[in-house]
């Protein structure tokens, strides 16, 4: 349907309308793990809402290149990406697609071996989502400190990798804030740390968490 869509937008001149196409066809690639597709789509998206001057798609599609630049390896590109998303967010104030980019920051910076600013960036994504946001959505600010706190408490990274799958069947809109092998990476780290009962009770918990226990519970500080 979104290649008819496309092909329709292209043979009558419907700019706004192959953006749109683009950015479902590019997130689909992503998804498909087809990189190189998902990055030509989107780097076209990009080009074609620059054009139409439409901040918001601007704004979206830099978060999704970010996104495929950095699944690429080209880290120094994806952060150039989510900087410029997250000026054209902040300017128009959309306080959950500024939650969506700081959280993907925070998983760039853990790959840069930056954990103090990926934990900033992490806690400011879910402070917005538990302010303004839709909290359902925080998932990948959860999986993302759940990760750091691997290196610490075993225990309460599984508490919040549970509370991160309960919200993940909940809202399949959170796949566009982390790669669903970082989860599991992690998940599979804190399982060969912890005793299966402990891990068990632990994972329990975190999913029996409502959203914004979950964010409060990740926000807290053991000091």
């Amino acid at each position: 349907m979104c290649e008819e869509s496309l092909r329709i937008g292209r043979e009558i001149g419907d700019r706004w309308n192959i953006v749109q196409a683009l950015s479902a066809l590019g997130a689909l690639a992503l998804r498909q793990g087809n990189l190189a597709r998902a990055q030509t789509l989107v780097r076209e998206e990009v080009q074609l809402a620059r054009q139409l001057g439409d901040r918001m798609s601007i704004a979206g599609a830099l978060s999704e290149l970010g996104s495929i630049e950095q699944r690429c390896g080209n880290l120094g590109q994806a952060g150039a990406h989510y900087a410029e998303s997250l000026t054209i967010l902040r300017d128009m104030g959309s306080l959950p697609g500024i939650a969506i980019v700081l959280s993907k920051q925070g998983f760039l910076a853990q790959q840069q071996g930056d954990p103090e600013r990926a934990r900033r960036s992490f806690q400011d994504s879910l402070a917005l989502y538990a302010q303004h946001g839709d909290p359902a959505l925080a998932a990948g600010g959860l999986v993302g400190l759940a990760g750091l706190e691997s290196e610490r408490r075993s225990d309460r990274a599984a508490l919040l990798l549970g509370s991160a799958a309960a919200l993940f069947e909940a809202s399949a809109a959170t796949a566009v804030a982390f790669d669903q092998t970082i989860y599991e990476r992690h998940l599979a780290a804190v399982h060969a740390q912890l005793s299966a009962a402990t891990f068990e009770r632990a994972w329990a918990a975190g999913r029996a968490l409502s959203a914004d226990q979950a964010i409060a519970e990740a926000l807290r500080s053991d000091d």
